[in-house]
């Protein structure tokens, strides 16, 4: 059997970006395409597309892991067909450029996201108003619009396999970057987007979005072949549950509810 020593194999990316869109309108994606076409997104460019013209044919966590098992460049951009593009292809370079001396662990990239309890930042036209935070950019977030999003594929992301819908991706591919140990940043790249978004379903989004995250991060006792340890969302409580003395106490509380829990389903 043949054996590959990893140093010899970096990853040969055959373009710079791959322009995907879940589409439900072609003259409205020829619109955006073309748009970016005139800003230099040509030959180090592929464009892929989801076809949701005859109706919702994928959903976007659908759509958006094909795009990413699809792509064949060092970045996906993700990007709404309602979007035109102002900046050019040399700009959008050089803000990555300048992001790799900032900070090597990024991983997404986009033009509004917000991280609580400090503040959104934007830098789009959205629905007509020119949004542009006086913070300087780039500025590290947890959670970016997805109106247009870059994604660095040498981070091997992708979006949630339990989750569908047409919201929240943003949010997801995020917590998800940011559980790999990767940042995600608002950067100074300028689009205009057409519409404020559509909210049909977001509630109901929101609720599976919950739901599925709830049984992503509980807290829980972890057992591995040689350890046995609480893990929660709380610096504090991980420090003090794991104290000998105390952690007797946390695995006869979680013993008793998962004998509980068992017993009532």
């Amino acid at each position: 059997m043949p054996v590959t020593n990893i140093a010899l194999a970096k990853p040969v990316f055959e373009y710079t970006f791959s322009i995907c869109t879940l589409i439900t309108n072609w003259d409205e994606y020829g619109l955006m395409k073309s748009s970016f076409e005139e800003k230099g997104f040509t030959n180090q460019c592929e464009y892929l597309i989801a076809d949701n013209t005859k109706g919702n044919t994928y959903d976007a966590y659908e759509a958006i892991n094909n795009f990413f098992a699809l792509s064949k460049a060092k970045y996906t951009i993700l990007v709404h067909q309602d979007v035109r593009c102002i900046d050019s292809f040399e700009t959008l370079t050089t803000l990555i450029a300048e992001l790799d001396i900032k900070d090597k662990g990024w991983a997404v990239c986009g033009n509004a996201g917000g991280v609580y309890p400090k503040k959104l930042f934007f830098y789009l036209e959205d629905g007509g108003m020119d949004k542009k935070t006086t913070e300087e950019l780039p500025q590290q977030v947890f959670s970016l619009d997805e109106n247009f999003l870059l994604v660095k594929n040498s981070a091997g992301l992708s979006v949630s396999y339990d989750l569908s819908g047409f919201h929240l991706y943003g949010t997801d591919i995020c917590l998800i970057a940011n559980f790999l140990g990767y940042h995600c940043y608002v950067i100074k790249f300028y689009v205009r987007h057409l519409s404020n978004g559509n909210y049909q379903n977001l509630d109901k989004d929101q609720v599976n979005f919950l739901k599925a995250y709830s049984k992503k991060f509980p807290n829980k006792i972890v057992r591995t072949s040689c350890l046995k340890f609480y893990m929660g969302n709380s610096a504090g409580k991980n420090k003090w549950y794991n104290y000998k003395f105390i952690f007797f106490w946390v695995k006869a509380f979680y013993k008793l509810r998962y004998k509980l829990t068992k017993e009532l389903r």
